[in-house]
């Protein structure tokens, strides 16, 4: 599909951005599913470690942060490519 829009390269850009952006959507994503899998499971254990729980908690605290900061990135880039390009 993207190949299709060579000739317009513009469009080609912003597609791009936007299929980056949904890329990063997805994996974090991913992330937050696979952190509640494993931790909803283990919090009703009695061998719950509360102090592994906020680790883990702040580390995908951090990835989402930097994960956000890139998917806004990418949606600033592609609606200034939009605006510029009048797309």
């Amino acid at each position: 599909m993207i190949d299709s829009l060579k000739a317009v390269p513009s469009y080609k850009q912003y597609a791009d951005l936007q299929i980056q952006s949904i890329d990063l959507n997805t994996k974090q994503t991913d992330s937050l599913n696979a952190f509640l899998d494993k931790w909803s499971a283990e919090v009703s254990q009695p061998t719950f470690d509360p102090v592994a729980f906020v680790g883990a908690s702040r580390d995908l605290s951090v990835q989402m942060d930097a994960t956000s900061a890139a998917i806004g990135k990418l949606e600033a880039l592609a609606a200034a490519l939009k605006k510029s390009k009048k797309l």
